[in-house]
């Protein structure tokens, strides 16, 4: 028997919305689009492990959470792909997992943040065993020096950046237009053309630079702020509209 494409589950899926249906049948529907894009929110989750202390295995379940919310909102008929789609909400949903639990979604030092990862892994996992270790003596079991989990502890420990309702609030919003309704945001940004999807996706859930922006996209700094401000009209006309 042949397997249906991806666009016929969504089609079906969407039909299913639209008169209201909830059934087992909708439900499984929705579970195999979401199978069939998993592998997206595993490289999202991959991508954010490097960035913050949350262990992987946790960061691919809220990725995973943020698909399901992707393929409960999208609509086949824009004619947009449905990764372009996924891609804020995915973002957004371990965003919101972040700010939630003070953690910088970047900026950090990263061998910091994997050293009192690693730490705290061990620590779970002794736990589970019944023992309880505290961190001095997970430290001197593995060989890390004083002077080197003071480093990593004061880097962990660094402020948070600016959460994304910061960021859309303040004075480097895009125009001051973009509303702090994620759904809102990561709907409208979705229907952009690249890169000024991207760019405004780097900037605003990210947080990401205008400078590292143009060095990912091999670019000047002016050629994306062009992007972030056609992009902002763009927003603006969508919230419009």
């Amino acid at each position: 028997m042949t397997k249906p494409s991806l666009e016929a589950l969504f089609w079906k899926y969407f039909e299913a919305r639209q008169a209201g249906t909830k059934t087992d049948a909708a439900i499984r529907l929705r579970n195999q689009i979401v199978e069939q894009n998993i592998g997206l929110a595993r490289e999202i989750a991959h991508r954010a492990a490097s960035e913050c202390p949350e262990p992987y295995e946790d960061l691919e379940q809220i990725a995973a959470i943020g698909l399901i919310r992707a393929v409960e909102k999208f609509d086949p008929s824009t004619g947009n792909a449905f990764s372009s789609f996924a891609v804020p909400y995915i973002k957004g949903e371990i965003q919101h997992h972040n700010r939630d639990h003070g953690y910088s979604v970047i900026k950090k030092p990263r061998r910091g943040i994997e050293l009192v990862s690693r730490v705290r892994r061990l620590q779970r996992k002794l736990k589970a065993q019944g023992m309880e270790i505290d961190e001095a003596q997970v430290i001197r079991g593995i060989n890390i020096t004083e002077s080197k989990w003071r480093v990593a502890w004061d880097a962990y420990n660094l402020p948070p950046v600016s959460n994304l309702d910061e960021s859309l609030n303040g004075e480097d919003a895009i125009g001051g237009i973009v509303k702090t309704d994620y759904s809102w945001f990561k709907t409208s940004v979705a229907r952009l053309r690249e890169p000024i999807q991207s760019v405004l996706i780097e900037k605003h859930i990210s947080g990401m630079t205008e400078g590292a922006i143009a060095k990912k996209h091999r670019v000047t700094v002016e050629q994306v702020n062009l992007w972030l401000e056609q992009g902002a009209k763009q927003l603006k006309t969508l919230s419009e509209g």
